[in-house]
């Protein structure tokens, strides 16, 4: 787990909490598909996304760059009713990743050129 080490120590414990499925709702459903937390590190991250494209940059752990895919007409695509797994709250932008490179933990990752999707989340607490 890598969190925005702009978060308080306050934020920090809520983030841990959610994340860990502790409090519920989607992220309890996600966590039920891990057997351990291998590590938790804080680090800068960064985020930008356009129907053209998106990307994460997290320290140096994570580097992703996605092109959005297009339909034969030349929209972009957009899958709408996803499955329960698909957590957000839709609808889901796919693309291909022009780089993703992970190396986090022990574990090192290049999934440069699969797929990506982005889907917008909008998860609420009591």
């Amino acid at each position: 787990m890598i969190m925005d080490e702009k978060a308080n120590p306050g934020q920090r414990d809520a983030l841990q909490t959610i994340m860990t499925g502790k409090a519920g709702g989607p992220p309890a459903m996600l966590a039920s598909l891990m057997s351990k937390i291998v590590g938790l590190e804080f680090a800068p991250i960064n985020f930008h996304y356009s129907k053209e494209g998106w990307g994460v940059s997290i320290g140096d752990k994570v580097n992703v760059e996605t092109e959005a895919v297009k339909d034969a007409s030349g929209n972009y695509a957009q899958i709408l009713y996803a499955p329960v797994i698909e957590t957000g709250s839709g609808p889901i932008s796919p693309g291909k990743a022009k780089s993703s490179r992970i190396d986090a933990f022990g574990f090192k990752w290049d999934l440069s050129g699969k797929s990506s999707k982005h889907e917008p989340v909008n998860w609420k607490g009591p």
